[in-house]
């Protein structure tokens, strides 16, 4: 059984009971697809089961095969974290890399990794596999995200750091940037490389219109990060054995393809 539990007013209403075994997920109300994706997930066209994406496919794949009940609640981040810690919901999709303290929570076997990589022009050479080459570049980033690997030439100034909100308006940025003459040569947006793939599947301008490095700028791996309730780490244990059979058997991958390829809105961007 699937249930959306609705978030309001500071109380968890369930929009449907639960029966048996339930594991309670957060998730964010548009989304982070393809990885999580809502019925509010911009750009995505209806949807049979909601929510979906690579992280949710494989979470019910394993609750179907274990008898667990999933429920979803749709939160802000910094509220899915509180509710995590306070025991009102079970489970996020997280990256311990990403995590204060990782130590606090238990940790699933990693589902898929986030891979940061530039993405930039078709028609610009490459220049962003290697430090040197890259000395000058305007680089696009995700407001409030934090680059390690290019923060020191971001402090020394021979990186010039420009910030963007989501990563809609960094691809956005890229694109027109693309097509004004006093575009800086060196040009680039860091982003994940699915969620690229997800946004230029939708947008039909940006078809063909750019390529992504081989160099990765950051990787992190997915996780279930579970709260330390009684009970909970053999929850754990039962789910790992099926996120590791997915994973070999390629599923993973197919269910990411999957995820890339499901229709888009019509006229949605």
């Amino acid at each position: 059984m699937l249930a959306l539990v609705v978030v309001a007013l500071g109380c968890v209403l369930e929009v449907s009971p639960a029966r048996g075994e339930v594991l309670t997920m957060a998730i964010p109300g548009e989304g982070y697809p393809p990885y999580i994706i809502t019925r509010s997930t911009p750009g995505v066209g209806e949807l049979e089961e909601a929510p979906t994406g690579i992280v949710i496919e494989v979470l019910k794949i394993a609750a179907a095969r274990e008898n667990i009940d999933l429920e979803f609640a749709e939160v802000p981040e910094l509220r899915a974290q509180k509710m995590l810690d306070e025991g009102m919901v079970d489970i996020r999709a997280e990256s311990p890399h990403w995590v204060e303290r990782p130590e606090g929570y238990l940790w699933s076997e990693s589902i898929i990794a986030v891979h940061d990589v530039f993405v930039f022009a078709r028609d610009v050479e490459d220049v962003f596999e290697n430090d040197e080459d890259l000395l000058g570049a305007d680089i696009i980033t995700h407001l409030g995200y934090e680059y390690p690997t290019l923060q020191p030439m971001f402090e020394d100034g021979v990186l010039i750091r420009n910030d963007r909100q989501t990563e809609e308006f960094m691809l956005t940025a890229l694109y027109h940037g693309g097509l004004a003459d006093f575009a800086p040569p060196k040009r680039a947006a860091v982003m994940d490389r699915l969620v690229a793939s997800w946004i230029i599947r939708r947008e039909p301008r940006y078809q063909g219109q750019f390529r992504f490095s081989e160099r990765e700028v950051a990787s992190a791996p997915l996780h279930f990060m579970v709260s330390q309730k009684p009970g909970h780490a053999e929850l754990v244990d039962r789910i790992n054995q099926h996120i590791v059979t997915l994973k070999a058997s390629g599923a993973v991958e197919d269910i990411a393809q999957r995820m890339i390829n499901l229709p888009a809105k019509p006229g949605s961007r």
